[in-house]
C-alpha cells in the first residue's frame, strides 16, 4: 500500500534564498533529526539530477545503509530525492518551492510517498510509528531550517574564512555544517597529514601547526580536547586532560600569532567548571575565578595559554555549561536509563545544573564571530538555571517514564570518583549575562522545550503540516 504525506511551511525569505540553502554543503547534516543516527558514507554534496547520496540510518540496535538519488532538478522550484536502496520498499521525496508575491515570503511543502517493507505485514505493524516518525521529522526540519535561515541572515551576506579545530565533535560538526550551509569557507584542522585546500594540519604529539592555509582568517574557533567524562580521572587521564587543553592551545596560539595576518578573532572552548562548586549563588563573567579543584584551574590555565593572541586578535572564552544534545554529553548517557524507567535524581538533587542547547551553543558563537562586542569569557549556558531534581522531573516527563531511582553521592563518588564531584554532584549557577546584555536571542530558553523538539516529542498534527 503506497502512502503519502505532506508537510508545508511559510518561511520570511525569498523562495531563491531557501532553495540556495538546501544546495549548500553542510544542509543535509543540519536537517537530520537529533534523535535519528544518521551518517554520510559517501555524497555528491550537490541536488542536481543525477547526484546521489549514501548514507548510514540506525534502525534500532542496527544500522542500515540508503543510498538516495536526486532527480527533477528545476531551479527555484523543486528537486526530488529519491530511495535506490534502503529501508522503504519505495520513498520518493518532492520538495517544492513557491514564491508568495504580496508578502515577499516563501512556502516550502514536502511531499513524501512511501511503502513499506515486508507487504501487509509491514503495513500492520509499522504503518502508525513510521507515520508518526516521518511528521516528527519534518516539523524539526522546517524549524530548523527557520532557525538557520534567520541567523545566517544576520551575517548580512558576509562570506567568512573561519578555521575549526575539533570539527569531529559535538560543536564541531553541528557548527561546522551550519557555517557551511551559511556559505562560509570552512577549514578544518586535521590530525592527519593532508594536502586539501580546505584542510590544515596540526601535528599533535609535535606541537606544531600548518598554518599555510591559515592567513587572513576571520575567526579561529578552537574546540579541540580530549573528552572531559571519557574516562575515570586517574593521574594519567588528568594529564591528558590538562595537556590537550592548556598545551594545545597555546601550541595553536603561538604558531598563529607568526602569520603575517593573525586571525580577527581567537574563539577558544573553556567550560562553567571554572567557577568550582558554588552553592546557591550566581556567578556571571565578572567573578573572580578562585576555585581550587582540578577542572577549574585547567579552565584557568586553559584560557591563559590563548595570550600568545592577545596583541593580534579578540579573544574569547566560551564557557560552556551542559550542552544538550542527543548525540552526545550527559543527555546520551541519560536517555538510556530514562527509557527504561531507571532515571533518578543524583546525590540531594540540589545542585544547580546550567545548560544549553547545542542550537542555541552553534548560533552563540556564529554571533561572537561578527559581534565585536564580545571579548573575553564568555558564559554560554540557558537564562533557565534548574536544579539536578528539577532537570531530572523535566526529562521523566518528557520521556513519559517515572524517576524514582536515585544515584546516591556515594555510588556516584564510587563508580565515577573525583569526577562524580566536578560534573555530577558540583553545583553551579551560572548567568548568561554577556549574551544577554548583548540581545542573543535563545531559541531553546527553557529545557521542556529542547527535550521535546531534540527527542521527537512534540506534538503531532500541528496547523502548519498536513499529513494524508
Amino acid at each position: 500500500m503506497e502512502r503519502h504525506f505532506t508537510y508545508a511551511s511559510r518561511f520570511d525569505c525569498e523562495r531563491s534564498d531557501l532553495f540556495d540553502w538546501h544546495e549548500k554543503r553542510g544542509a543535509f547534516e543540519r536537517l537530520v533529526p537529533p534523535w535519528r543516527s544518521v551518517s554520510i558514507i559517501d555524497s555528491d554534496f550537490c541536488i542536481s539530477d543525477g547526484a546521489k547520496t549514501t548514507f548510514s540510518v540506525g534502525v534500532g540496535l542496527f544500522k542500515v545503509k540508503w543510498e538516495a538519488s536526486h532527480k527533477g532538478y528545476e531551479y527555484p522550484c523543486q528537486f526530488v530525492d529519491v530511495q535506490n536502496s534502503g529501508p522503504f520498499k519505495f520513498w520518493e521525496h518532492r520538495h517544492l518551492f513557491f514564491q508568495q508575491s504580496q508578502s515577499g515570503g516563501s512556502i516550502l511543502t514536502d511531499e513524501i510517498s512511501y511503502r513499506l517493507p515486508v507487504g501487509r505485514l509491514g503495513d500492520w505493524l509499522l504503518s502508525e510509528k513510521i507515520g508518526k516518525d516521518i511528521e516528527q521529522m519534518f516539523k524539526f526540519r522546517h524549524r530548523r531550517t527557520k532557525n538557520d535561515l534567520s541567523r545566517i541572515a544576520e551575517f548580512s551576506g558576509q562570506k567568512l574564512r573561519i578555521a575549526i579545530s575539533g570539527c569531529s565533535g559535538l560543536i564541531g560538526s553541528e557548527l561546522r555544517a551550519f557555517l557551511l550551509g551559511a556559505g562560509h569557507e570552512v577549514i578544518r584542522i586535521s590530525r592527519t597529514p593532508t594536502d586539501v585546500p580546505s584542510e590544515a594540519y596540526w601535528d599533535v604529539a609535535k606541537g606544531e601547526l600548518d598554518t599555510t592555509q591559515l592567513e587572513e582568517l576571520d575567526a579561529f574557533i578552537h574546540l579541540a580536547g580530549e573528552n572531559i567524562a571519557h574516562k575515570r580521572w586517574t593521574k594519567r587521564q588528568k594529564a591528558l586532560l590538562y595537556s590537550s587543553r592548556v598545551d594545545g592551545t597555546r601550541n595553536i596560539t603561538e604558531a598563529l600569532a607568526k602569520c603575517s595576518t593573525p586571525p580577527k578573532v581567537f574563539i577558544c572552548a573553556s567550560a562553567t567548571g571554572i567557577y568550582g562548586d558554588t552553592g546557591e549563588q550566581w556567578v556571571q563573567e565578572e567573578n573572580n575565578d578562585t576555585a581550587d579543584s582540578f577542572l577549574a584551574s585547567v579552565c584557568r590555565d586553559w584560557e591563559a595559554a590563548c595570550s600568545p593572541l592577545i596583541p593580534y586578535s579578540r579573544i574569547v572564552n566560551c564557557r560552556f555549561g551542559i550542552v544538550i544534545s542527543p548525540k552526545g554529553g550527559a543527555l546520551k548517557n541519560m536517555l538510556l536509563p530514562f527509557s527504561l524507567g531507571l532515571g533518578g535524581k543524583v546525590g540531594n538533587g540540589k545542585q544547580f545544573w546550567s545548560w544549553i542547547s547545542l542550537d542555541d551553543v552553534v548560533y552563540s558563537i556564529a554571533q561572537i564571530i561578527r559581534d565585536e562586542r564580545f571579548v573575553g569569557p564568555v558564559n554560554i549556558v540557558a537564562p533557565q538555571v534548574l536544579t539536578n531534581l528539577e532537570f531530572t522531573k523535566i526529562l521523566g516527563q518528557v520521556m513519559r517514564r517515572p524517576t524514582v531511582f536515585p544515584v546516591p553521592s556515594l555510588m556516584a563518588r564510587t563508580v565515577f570518583g573525583e569526577m562524580a564531584d566536578a560534573l555530577l554532584l558540583c553545583s553551579c549557577r551560572v548567568k548568561s549575562h554577556k549574551l544577554q546584555e548583548n540581545g542573543f536571542d535563545f531559541v531553546y530558553p527553557e529545557l521542556g522545550a529542547v527535550l521535546k523538539d531534540y527527542l521527537g516529542k512534540t506534538e503531532l498534527l500541528s496547523s502548519s503540516g498536513e499529513s494524508t
